[in-house]
């Protein structure tokens, strides 16, 4: 195998929520929005008569985030920790994190912690914080530390 990354993904509960905040609170870029259905996605998801709503995201380095809204059948809501088997988060770096917790705080965001000093072997590597979305999904913000 030669593998490569080609995108991450998050089942939200409700599209129309998840968006403003990946799209307009994040600035990722829209790439697609739509309804997807038929015998591959009941195949590939396991579920008869399965419609999702699929949108594309992408971030300023190119990378995908792909949200699914799953409208039949629909999903229930499955409260999770971070340290369950499972769990997972997307991982950006940020110029200023700071500044990008004070806007996530001004917008009703939702983070684990302020910016915390990331400190290995005595040496500042950086600051970073968990921010969850509107479904409790983790995305980590990492500003690192200059050399």
């Amino acid at each position: 195998m030669n593998l490569r990354a080609w995108h991450a993904c998050y089942t939200v509960s409700d599209m129309d929520r998840a968006l403003p905040f990946y799209r307009d609170l994040l600035e990722l870029r829209l790439v697609r929005d739509a309804v997807r259905e038929g015998p591959i996605y009941d195949d590939l998801t396991g579920f008869a008569s399965a419609r999702l709503r699929v949108a594309v995201l992408e971030d300023a380095g190119g990378f995908l985030v792909e949200l699914i809204e799953y409208l039949e059948p629909r999903s229930a809501a499955v409260p999770g920790r971070l340290c369950d088997p499972g769990a997972g988060h997307l991982s950006y770096y940020v110029d200023d994190l700071r500044t990008a917790y004070a806007k996530l705080i001004a917008s009703g965001a939702r983070t684990q912690s302020p910016p915390l000093d990331l400190v290995r072997e005595g040496k500042l590597v950086g600051r970073v914080l968990y921010l969850y979305d509107p479904d409790g999904n983790i995305i980590e913000l990492f500003e690192q530390a200059e050399e």
